[in-house]
Order: structure tokens, then sequence, then C-alpha cells
């Protein structure tokens, strides 16, 4: 496989496209399109590092191209040969194509090699900075996790059920961007790290509250939001989390579609869980009995998602009986795991890193915890 950045020149001149291809061939990986049209078909299936438009093409032009170009990959840098003729065109690319370069035509060959190096490293640098972001944040969201299993694992359970129910309905319901949708689900509970463990205890082991501490209770969608609102890209999970306690009214008034959407498949997911876990119903009688709370036309509709709604366990995994002893990183616990004074130390379904391994085994030889427990690992 070809080590040399990729490149699309594109034209409705196959002369032109060759010509180009035999000035670049050295120093890029080229493939040439006949127009916009099939240059979009070829963005679908490959990955550039730059695209090279002339301007003037018949059925869409290069503004119109380059336009949809960024829409269809932003990460790839845009460059645009135009005539002196069509400069007013060229500044329309610029402003709607956000092009990185518009090149005078004839270009040299030296300047235009050397413009396109310059747009290769553009897409190096924006590629290499999503990266970065992108493993930021998904050790943020594994930090927060972590930390709302170790301090209130009741919570972390019922956010991990969460996450099933709505990556579920949101899959039925066709929707993109799934990937907001779970994270707001994994750090729904997130605010229970503010509650006294008394309080957290009786809340998620189907004992009744009094007012204040329902009125305490009702404060995790809140702090959990205020929590996440801080992490860069997670503005919309944040706005759901909060969202998920909020009425039909207020949520709608959100500009962000998904946001109302989100904060609502919660909501039923979360009402869905407590019904499974208080009064051990399967999810077709949970379901059943909500549809008779919720009764807008989305909720009716996500309801009738979630009814079909069936666990697939991992036929990869086997369960073993352990101690603490035996354990290792990405084993998922098949049940709680119990402190011999009765507590719960961590939840059913968390799966083990160095932290959470670290925290069983100072309980080992701390005040003691049940063994063996059980767990699912790789066969």
């Amino acid at each position: 496989m070809s080590e040399l950045p990729a490149i699309l020149c594109v034209d409705d001149e196959s002369n032109v496209l060759s010509g180009l291809k035999r000035i670049l061939f050295e120093h890029f990986e080229v493939s040439t399109a006949l127009g916009g049209a099939e240059a979009l078909v070829l963005m679908g299936k490959t990955e550039f590092s730059v695209v090279i438009s002339d301007m003037r093409m018949p059925k869409m032009n290069g503004a119109e191209f380059l336009s949809k170009a960024r829409k269809m990959s932003p990460d790839t840098t845009r460059v645009l040969l135009t005539g002196q003729s069509e400069m007013a065109a060229a500044i329309l690319a610029i402003n709607e194509g956000n092009i990185f370069r518009f090149l005078m035509k004839p270009c040299p060959e030296e300047t235009l090699i050397k413009h396109i190096n310059e747009a290769v490293r553009l897409h190096n640098l924006l590629k290499s900075e999503k990266n970065l972001l992108e493993k930021t944040l998904k050790g943020s969201i594994r930090i927060l996790t972590d930390t709302l299993g170790i301090v209130a694992p009741n919570a972390f359970s019922r956010s991990m059920h969460i996450k099933k129910y709505v990556s579920y309905m949101a899959r039925g319901s066709k929707k993109k961007n799934i990937w907001e949708f779970e994270i707001a689900a994994m750090l729904s509970q997130m605010g229970a790290i503010v509650l006294p463990p008394e309080l957290l205890q009786k809340a998620f082991g189907s004992i009744s509250l009094d007012e204040r501490e329902q009125n305490m209770l009702d404060t995790i969608p809140a702090a959990g939001a205020k929590l996440v609102e801080s992490i860069p890209r997670l503005e919309n999970v944040a706005a759901m989390i909060a969202g998920q306690a909020s009425s039909d009214v207020k949520i709608g008034q959100n500009n962000n579609a998904n946001v109302p959407f989100g904060a609502r498949m919660l909501r039923i997911a979360n009402a869905a869980d407590q019904l499974i876990m208080r009064e051990e119903l399967n999810m077709s009688g949970a379901v059943k009995q909500l549809k008779s709370v919720f009764l807008a036309e989305e909720d009716q509709a996500l309801l009738d998602i979630l009814e079909t709604f069936k666990h697939k366990p991992d036929d990869s995994l086997v369960l073993k009986a352990i101690t603490v002893d035996q354990l290792q990183a990405g084993m998922i616990l098949n049940e709680n795991v119990m402190g011999v004074n009765g507590g719960v130390v961590l939840c059913k379904g968390q799966e083990l890193n160095g932290p959470l391994i670290d925290r069983l085994r100072n309980f080992a030889h701390g005040s003691g915890l049940v063994e063996p427990f059980q767990v699912q690992a790789k066969g």
C-alpha cells in the first residue's frame, strides 16, 4: 500500500486530469474524477488528504462541489484551480467551501506541488489534533465512569443498563451520532457522586425515600450536567443529562434536535430500569406500565422500540468464579462484589481496569471481600 499522501484531482476534461497525474504521481497517490458527482462518490469510499478542483465544470461547478466535499469530509484540505475571469465565483467558493488555497491557471509545476504539500501538512495537523481530542475525550469519559463506579457503584450499574437501552432506541430510530446518546447514558448518573452513600444505597436498593431524600435524589441530572459541560465536545451530552428531568415543553425549546431526543430516551430508559430492578419485571412488563405514563407520541414510538429489547450475551465470554488474586483487566463482573460488612464494593457489569482492581485488592486486604465472585472473561 502506498505511503504517499492520497489526493483527488477533479476536472471535466480527461486530458487535464492526465496532465495533473503525470505531474504529481511521483509525490502523491493521485486519483482523478471527471466532474463533481464522480468525485463525491470516490470521497465516499476513500479518505483523501487533499482535493484539487477546477472551477469551471458543467452541472456542478467547483464552488458547489467543494462546498459538498467540505460537508462530506471536513478534514480533507480543499484547493481550487481557477482562471482570471472566474474570480467572483472563486470568492464564492472560498466562502462556501472553506478553501485552503486557490491557484490561478496556468499554475507552474513547482508552485502546484508546493501548495499541495502545504495542504497535506494542514490535513495531517487537523487529523493529529482530532485524534488527540478524541483520545482526551475518551480518557475523560473513562475517568468519570471509573469514578462513578468507585464512589456510587449502584448508580454506575444503572448507567450501564441505561446505555444499552438508549443505544437500542437510537439505532431503532435510525439516528446519527449515536455516540453522543451513548455517552449521555453512561454519564447520566454522574451527579450521584455528590450525594451521601446512605441515600444512594436506599435509592438504588428499592427502599422508600422521604420527601427530603427524594429532593436530593432529584438533583442528580443537574449535578451531572455541571460535571460534564466543561469537557470539549460534550455540550450536547451535558444538555441531554440536564434535560432528562425536564418537562417536554422546556426540552423542546433547545435548538439542537439531538438534545431533546436524547433527554427523552434517558428519561424512558431510567424509568424502565427502575421498574425492572424494583418490581423484577421483564422489559415487556416495564414498557406496558410506562405506556400509561409517557403519553406523548414521541415517547410511545420509543417505547414500541424498547419493548423488543432483548439482552444478547457475548458468546466469546465465559463465566468464571475467581478470587481477588486472579483478577485481570478486561474481566466483567457478573455479580455485585460485596464486602464482608454487607456493602457493595463494585457492581455487576463493571469492566475491570487497573484502578478498579486496586480497589478490590485494597478491600480484600482491609475490611475483606466475599470471595469467590463471578466474572465474565475471554475463554
